[in-house]
């Protein structure tokens, strides 16, 4: 797996970083985060003052969770239309007693 940082501009957001990750698996790039301060034109309506900043970050944890479980499409994993079934079948939280889930193993150490 290869990860890099880059600047970047978004809409709402200058200065942005974004967090791409090469999955081997999947033959291609994937955003898994990005970050930055939302731009003063995007706070001043919201009534802040010129001398508020606000960061704005995030992990896109759905993609490698889309990748892990097969998904194509990302309202298959949120949103009001959501199929209730699958998130009982497929928790996405779940603990064991070993804390291990799903065969998946600490690389570190190689444990289970």
């Amino acid at each position: 797996m290869y990860t890099y940082v880059y600047i970047c501009i978004y809409i709402y957001i200058h200065p942005s970083f974004h967090l791409p990750t090469y999955l081997q698996g999947l033959g291609k790039w994937v955003e898994v985060g990005n970050s930055g301060v939302f731009r003063p034109e995007m706070l001043r309506p919201m009534g802040f003052d010129e001398d508020v900043q606000v960061i704005a970050w995030g992990m896109s944890l759905e993609r490698p969770t889309m990748i892990k479980y097969g998904y194509d499409n990302i309202r298959d994993l949120f949103g009001h239309r959501i199929d209730l079934n699958m998130v009982r079948k497929h928790p996405i939280v779940r603990w064991t007693e070993g804390g291990a889930v799903d065969g998946d193993e600490d690389e570190a150490d190689g444990r289970k």
